[in-house]
């Protein structure tokens, strides 16, 4: 169906690319290699990388707190609108 559309317009689709065999550069590179390949020293790059994933991770669990919290709402909500149990509620 994606290819009647490419053919009409006589545009060829873009061949997928696929990453493989991808080695790890913190293990592949010593620390000049490193620093010459990516113009940063590895240890600040770790130390980024480190505080970037802590801050994921606590806007995922702040997400997840969010999102218990507004579900519990909906159902107390919804079961006094509609005199429903709270336990047969489905949010």
């Amino acid at each position: 169906m994606i290819y009647q559309y490419f053919d009409e317009l006589d545009v060829e689709p873009i061949p997928r690319r696929y990453i493989r065999n991808m080695e790890d550069p913190f293990e592949k590179y010593n620390d000049n290699t490193f620093l010459k390949h990516y113009r940063f020293p590895k240890l600040i790059v770790m130390d980024q990388l480190a505080n970037l994933l802590e801050s994921v991770k606590k806007k995922s669990m702040d997400m997840l707190l969010l999102n218990y919290v507004l579900n519990v709402a909906l159902k107390y909500i919804c079961s006094n609108l509609w005199i429903y149990p709270k336990s047969t509620m489905c949010a």
